[in-house]
């Protein structure tokens, strides 16, 4: 139970155990195979040896007992997680092999936890929403929605939020063509016929290779004249 909120949160301790056994077991074998974050294991203990484990492969380190013991040791976590616990978990999976269905459990009781916290806080934020009307809130909302089913890291942008902000910019360009007019970034031309509205049709008539073509290259509709 979450002791913030009063929640009880669910998890399996029983595949939080079988897929760190499974690393134990398998090593880099199921490494390279998933991304697991520290996160999506609730007990504590796991949190701390699953990172320890990552941090043995990566400085590309045996997961033997000897080696991950003398590292709790180390960073004063063996306490927390017990001799005897850590012992345990090297037989507790007959096989590293079946570890993707650890990961599924262990990633899917992840989101059910975030996806409780995270409707738990938008209803406190509805009984509650202080001077904000809903119209206010529901951007808020919308983006807590997409981070309680995401597994994207915290300060990444997901597709929608890109593809959003792209549109926000697509408009505002548009407002201000629409508002400023376009240029041609040619100063005395620019001068002479003023800033020109999408859409509008210019015709300019001059001698020939007097700069018609180089006008044309700014994207305008130009009919050359003699």
């Amino acid at each position: 139970m979450n002791s913030d909120t009063g929640i009880k949160l669910p998890f399996s301790e029983d595949a939080e155990r079988g897929l760190i056994s499974s690393l134990l077991l398998g090593g880099e074998k199921v490494a390279v195979e998933i991304t697991v974050p520290k996160e999506a294991f609730y007990i504590p203990a796991h949190q701390l040896l699953w990172e320890t484990l990552n941090d043995l492969l990566i400085e590309k380190r045996p997961l033997e007992f000897v080696m991950v013991k003398h590292r709790l040791i180390q960073l004063s976590q063996l306490e927390e997680i017990g001799v005897a616990y850590l012992d345990s978990l090297y037989s507790f999976v007959p096989t590293w092999e079946n570890y993707r269905y650890y990961v599924e459990l262990v990633l899917d009781k992840w989101r059910m936890r975030k996806a409780m916290l995270g409707l738990h806080k938008i209803a406190a934020r509805l009984q509650d929403p202080g001077t904000d009307t809903f119209k206010e809130l529901r951007g808020d909302i919308e983006d807590s929605l997409i981070k309680m089913i995401s597994d994207e890291k915290p300060g990444e942008v997901d597709t929608k939020e890109f593809t959003m902000r792209w549109l926000d910019d697509l408009a505002t360009r548009k407002e201000r063509l629409a508002k400023d007019g376009i240029a041609f970034g040619i100063v005395g031309l620019d001068t002479t016929v003023g800033m020109q509205q999408p859409g509008e049709l210019t015709i300019i008539g001059s001698a020939t290779s007097s700069g018609k073509s180089h006008a044309g290259l700014s994207g305008h509709s130009i009919q050359q004249l003699g």
